[in-house]
């Protein structure tokens, strides 16, 4: 989205949301990887009180990448929603 808007919002603005849009992508990723490549019983709901707790590579990365998408995604989100609200009112309003 952020790269169609060349002409309503500026560069570092349009930059800004795809660093916070893919931070999100990394984040919803998570759950869905979490049950692939790791522990598919966590797939049911309740989580077993029997389910182990898995301590492998593929663990590692995930949460890896949780905590990038979350420093990338989901922190900036805020400022940058602001900022676009802003400057979307002030364009409204000229």
């Amino acid at each position: 989205m952020n790269w169609r808007l060349l002409g309503v919002l500026g560069r570092g603005l349009r930059w800004l949301g795809m660093i916070a849009g893919f931070g999100m992508v990394l984040v919803g990723q998570f759950p869905i990887s979490y049950v692939i490549f790791v522990e598919p019983v966590n797939y049911f709901v309740p989580i077993p009180d029997d389910s182990p707790m898995v301590e492998t590579t593929a663990n590692n990365i995930i949460h890896l990448l949780l905590f990038i998408g979350t420093n990338i995604g989901v922190l900036p989100y805020p400022i940058w929603s602001m900022l676009v609200g802003r400057r979307l009112l002030r364009a409204r309003a000229a």
